[in-house]
């Protein structure tokens, strides 16, 4: 983790923190991808500003001054924090509620009283309220960004946040206890400190880690499937980067399942192919949350003749199979040009050799517009092949 320079730009920011965020932004519309932008670079800078001071009173006059700067922004004066200047232009022009952001920081507040002993998480009702504060509210906070008005998406939302907090925490559990932090839930926690010590030294067993870490990675799945269930609640621009920064981050629980969840003994990272291949898949999969419908016909469909019609009724199926042929060959190119532009696309961005320059993006521009066409070629032959049918059907 790269500690956030309070004066690099936002953009930077996301950029050094996040491969997953960073590659899905990119397919945001770019009316929305600079607000997204800096709200990772504010709570970046949250987080850093209570883990990277260098004591814990620090840490809390840090946070103490990040809190304060919600209510002087509410006030309208002027904030103190570098950060927070990001804040402002996201609850006066993003349009991000206050309480919102103060939730957020409510999650740092409890890793502060985790280092002072003062509380600890004993369940899963506890982990998930911490989650929600670290991540939960973030998800909301992405809805006002990207203009959903209706609140049935909030719920969704939340579960994608909660989600990938979950997953952040099984893949940081040894970064965690490094720092004297434990957040896998342990009953048997206490505010004493030598117990939480103790308790931390317990939890280094390889064995009741990788369990704890398995539960963890399925909690995470099944708030992962709530998530994809309300992606229908987004505009359609935005839904194939937020399902392309959910399936990269749920690719990180399934590479620690790969190295049976043994998290301790080092961080586990995605490979760079099978990040590219899950991000390109993602890419693949959801195109159909960007192109038109097709226009559905509520006449059946008969792909092949009867058994009972007669010879004319046969040769006048002809056309049909020659108008389904055509559609699922279009549709055939449409689906590898989508796939080749998306692998063109992660080349560009993790290019192998720095002379590749704009040639893989030129050429994954090229094949969109190709995929394009051939969906549409292929949505108009399923149209004749309806219109076909249906003449047929009145004919009779």
């Amino acid at each position: 983790m790269t500690p956030t320079d309070d004066s690099a730009h936002p953009t930077d920011v996301i950029t050094a923190n996040s491969r997953s965020f960073s590659t899905a932004a990119r397919f945001l519309p770019r009316s929305i991808r600079g607000d997204v932008v800096k709200l990772y670079a504010w709570c970046r800078a949250c987080d850093d500003a209570v883990d990277d001071a260098e004591t814990p009173d620090e840490a809390l006059v840090q946070w103490q001054l990040l809190r304060d700067d919600v209510d002087r922004i509410g006030r309208d004066e002027t904030v103190l924090h570098p950060a927070s200047s990001l804040l402002k232009e996201l609850i006066e022009e993003g349009g991000i509620p206050s309480d919102q952001a103060i939730d957020l920081l409510r999650a740092m507040q409890i890793d502060l009283e985790i280092d002072r002993g003062e509380t600890s998480i004993r369940s899963e009702a506890d982990l998930l309220r911490y989650c929600y504060h670290a991540a939960g509210v973030v998800g909301l906070m992405m809805c006002r960004v990207m203009g959903v008005e209706n609140r049935a998406a909030d719920s969704h939302a939340k579960s994608l946040g909660i989600a990938m907090q979950l997953t952040n925490i099984a893949r940081d559990v040894r970064e965690d206890a490094e720092r004297g932090r434990c957040y896998l839930p342990a009953p048997e926690n206490n505010t004493d400190k030598n117990n939480k010590d103790k308790n931390n030294k317990d939890k280094n067993n390889k064995a009741e880690n990788s369990k704890a870490v398995a539960e963890l990675l399925d909690l995470a799945d099944r708030h992962y499937q709530h998530a994809l269930a309300g992606m229908i609640f987004l505009p359609r621009r935005c839904r194939p980067a937020i399902l392309m920064a959910a399936a990269l981050y749920r690719e990180i629980g399934n590479e620690i399942r790969r190295h049976d969840c043994h998290v301790m003994d080092g961080r586990i990272i995605v490979p760079r192919f099978r990040f590219a291949w899950t991000a390109a898949r993602a890419g693949l999969f959801s195109t159909a949350a960007i192109l038109p419908p097709v226009r559905q016909s509520t006449t059946p469909v008969s792909l092949f003749p009867s058994p009972t019609s007669t010879q004319d009724h046969v040769m006048s199926s002809v056309p049909k199979f020659d108008s389904l042929a055509r559609a699922n060959a279009y549709l055939g190119v449409s689906l590898t040009c989508f796939m080749a532009t998306a692998l063109f696309a992660m080349v560009y961005i993790n290019p192998k050799e720095t002379s590749y320059t704009w040639l893989p993006l030129v050429y994954a521009g090229v094949s969109l517009v190709i995929a394009v066409i051939t969906h549409f070629q292929s949505t108009r032959y399923l149209a004749l092949l309806q219109r076909s049918t249906v003449s047929t059907h009145e004919e009779r």
